[in-house]
């Protein structure tokens, strides 16, 4: 009998802590996306300030504009927020309705 009531209690703190490790873990996986999204703007940031704006000063908005539309085409693929299956099951209808359509109304007018 008191050997059952040491286990239940060591069960219930192996739980409590199992539980704040993982509240822990999730706040520092939290930090580290945002470490790392911060690090990511940086590099991308000198690297464009490297290679792409002198090009960018030396070019015309003929040679400029056609990877930026073509690339603002891919957009269409916001609609995959209405494909059952393919979005969170809890993904509210209030957002993924205009998401999906100003997406998809933004890759069509990149391609007009």
């Amino acid at each position: 009998m008191n050997l059952e009531r040491n286990c239940a209690r060591c069960n219930a703190d192996l739980r409590f802590h199992v539980a704040k490790f993982y509240s822990r873990l999730e706040i520092y996986m939290q930090r580290t996306l945002v470490i790392n999204l911060l690090l990511s703007l940086v590099v991308f940031s000198i690297a464009a300030r490297i290679y792409v704006l002198p090009k960018v000063n030396a070019t015309t908005l003929h040679w400029i504009a056609p990877p930026i539309l073509l690339l603002n085409a891919m957009r269409h693929l916001g609609l995959m927020f209405l494909a059952p299956g393919v979005a969170l099951s809890g993904l509210p209808t209030a957002f993924a309705y205009p998401a999906a359509f100003g997406d998809f109304l933004s890759a069509t007018l990149a391609l007009v």
